[in-house]
């Protein structure tokens, strides 16, 4: 824009998003690390669940036990009072925290608008931080998951959560996730006894003659659940370039640090194909 336009102490557009990353990133840290212990929390209260339960019907006449029975359980009832008041003060507030992956969604799509509008492709350095999807879309691709196996929605729930979760090698853990949701989606499409018994299927040299490739799980699924022709051939025309995105996943369990933008760059593309496919299906 014309600098001529703006105040000298306007600050820069880049300086604001810095700033909006930089609070946000310090409250994702907190709050990973706060649900963390909540979730700590809930499981070290389950685990003595049945002591309890196997106390309460117990007898006894020993005063000392009573006491400490009695003492314990008040301690209980007043822990719970505590979570209750937490709760009760937390609920706002998520709603309120919740509110900011729609802003910002919102935003980055008003951005693209505006680049529209008044870009100038010189100087112009794109970003290689790739966003995975939206809550939204996110939300409705699980839920058709979901529906079709709960297990296979449950992983690719899974995709989401730690990557925008969690702190600790978030692209790692979400590209070990979405090679299984690959994984599932095919064989519960193409299960290998079916594949072997199709012309999809050949026998293997070596000391594993009976093995199924991937190539032919995509084939046997596209030939078998894509029922228009011209959908199947397009979707297949696709399959070696997914296997080198798979190729791509299969880095998560190398030993050594992985490259952010590679690695997101690898989950939007097989996002993309588990997707295409569930569309391609039905699902």
């Amino acid at each position: 824009m014309n600098k001529d336009e703006e105040p000298e102490d306007l600050e820069k557009p880049e300086e604001v998003i810095d700033d909006i990353v930089f609070r946000l990133d310090e409250l994702h840290e907190k709050f990973v690390e706060t649900s963390a212990n909540i979730g700590y929390a809930r499981d070290a209260i389950q685990s003595v669940r049945p002591v309890w339960e196997r106390l309460g019907n117990s007898e006894t006449t020993d005063p000392d036990a009573m006491y400490l029975y009695k003492t314990n359980y008040k301690f209980l009832l007043l822990f719970r009072d505590e979570v209750r008041a937490y709760q009760e003060m937390a609920t706002p507030i998520f709603g309120l925290f919740n509110n900011t992956a729609g802003t910002a969604s919102t935003f980055v799509s008003a951005t693209g608008t505006t680049d529209v509008f008044i870009g100038n492709v010189a100087d112009y350095a794109p970003s290689d931080f790739l966003v995975f999807l939206t809550p939204n879309q996110h939300e409705i691709y699980t839920k058709r998951f979901m529906a079709f196996d709960e297990a296979l929605g449950k992983t690719y729930q899974e995709i989401w959560e730690v990557l925008y979760g969690t702190r600790a090698d978030p692209e790692r853990a979400a590209l070990y996730l979405i090679r299984q949701s690959f994984d599932h989606l095919f064989d519960k499409f193409a299960p290998d006894d079916e594949v072997r018994k199709s012309p999809f299927w050949t026998l293997k040299k070596g000391d594993k003659p009976e093995q199924v490739w991937r190539d032919e799980k995509i084939q046997y699924a596209a030939f078998s659940h894509v029922k228009d022709k011209s959908r199947s051939e397009t979707i297949l025309a696709s399959s070696k370039h997914m296997l080198s995105v798979y190729q791509a996943l299969n880095r998560a369990h190398e030993r050594k640090n992985i490259n952010r933008a590679k690695a997101r760059q690898a989950l939007e593309e097989m996002r993309s194909f588990l997707e295409d496919w569930a569309n391609a299906i039905g699902l």
